[in-house]
């Protein structure tokens, strides 16, 4: 038998859908989802971003992208689907990058750059 402490139920708070279980609530919107996609990977200069966000809504994407220690290294805003970002000025490693929307985490992947040949 499962123990109380593992079972969650979909419940409704202000109109807005949850998990809620021992102590918790959990806003399903605020999970990452992985609508967000990267390419080229690894590069060099310059990536692309999918921001998965819905284009019609007027309401701006922010796009962050932090080293492995955590630092933010790039911060922009952006309405498009679709966004370019210059990192050619960034050390060789592995980046994260995250989206959201309002606050709310849209997606999020990593990035490794690499030297210019």
């Amino acid at each position: 038998m499962i123990s109380p402490e593992w079972m969650f139920e979909a419940i409704l708070r202000n109109n807005s859908p949850s998990y809620s279980g021992k102590g918790c609530a959990i806003p399903l919107h605020s999970r990452p989802e992985n609508r967000l996609s990267i390419y080229p990977n690894p590069a060099t200069n310059l990536i692309r971003i999918n921001t998965g966000a819905e284009a019609w809504d007027n309401i701006p994407v922010r796009i962050d992208i932090t080293d492995m220690h955590g630092r933010n290294v790039i911060s922009m805003m952006t309405y498009e689907l679709q966004a370019e970002i210059n990192v050619a000025a960034l050390r060789p490693g592995i980046y994260s990058v995250r989206t959201s929307k309002n606050g709310l985490v849209l997606g999020s992947a990593k990035f490794s750059k690499t030297h210019e040949n």
